[in-house]
């Protein structure tokens, strides 16, 4: 529950009680965020009425991802990028963490943000509509985002990896693991 707790407590209650950088709510949070979501299943209607319809969103959409916080984050924005169904639509993903403070440098809003708002709201022909519809950047290449024209791109290949006991040096820890394509060659907890 430490995800959970830091969440409710830290971001939203603390965001609507103190601020956070925006006018405080009258009166704060008064839902109690984990007891909601300790007292129900994992899916059922409560949840299902609180869920996104991502296919009837009927705006232009211009959707930030970052190769990071992979299975909840990322995995979100990429699920609702295939799932949205407007052609103007595009996706960029970078390396790197979603960092708040990324979202506020100028240059970072001059690159990404202010020409798609520019075209959509103040009808500036940029030609943002007539770059490639996706734009990734590879982590670790120290190149900018290279344009495809789908996501997933259709010559992308799944490969399967499995854990390895071998360190991979990433981190310092009594954990570190590695990742290998080789199957292993017994099951795990056989002789």
């Amino acid at each position: 529950m430490g995800f959970l707790n830091s969440w409710s407590t830290d971001l939203v209650r603390a965001g609507a009680a103190i601020g956070g950088g925006v006018p405080p709510r009258p009166g704060g949070v008064t839902a109690d965020i984990i007891g909601m979501t300790l007292d129900r299943p994992v899916a059922d209607d409560w949840w299902e009425q609180r869920a996104v319809k991502v296919e009837d969103i009927d705006v232009p959409v211009l959707n930030i991802a970052w190769w990071y916080s992979v299975g909840l984050h990322l995995r979100g924005q990429l699920d609702g990028h295939e799932r949205l169904t407007r052609s103007d639509k595009r996706l960029l993903v970078l390396a790197g963490t979603d960092s708040q403070e990324r979202y506020h440098r100028t240059e970072f809003l001059d690159a990404y943000v202010r020409p798609w708002y520019d075209h959509w709201l103040k009808g500036v022909d940029n030609g943002v509509m007539d770059q490639p519809p996706v734009r990734i950047q590879v982590a670790n290449s120290g190149r900018g985002p290279r344009e495809e024209s789908e996501w997933p791109p259709r010559r992308a290949v799944p490969t399967k990896f499995y854990l390895h006991p071998e360190p991979a040096r990433a981190v310092r820890s009594l954990n570190d693991g590695s990742l290998t394509t080789t199957p292993p060659l017994r099951p795990p907890g056989g002789p």
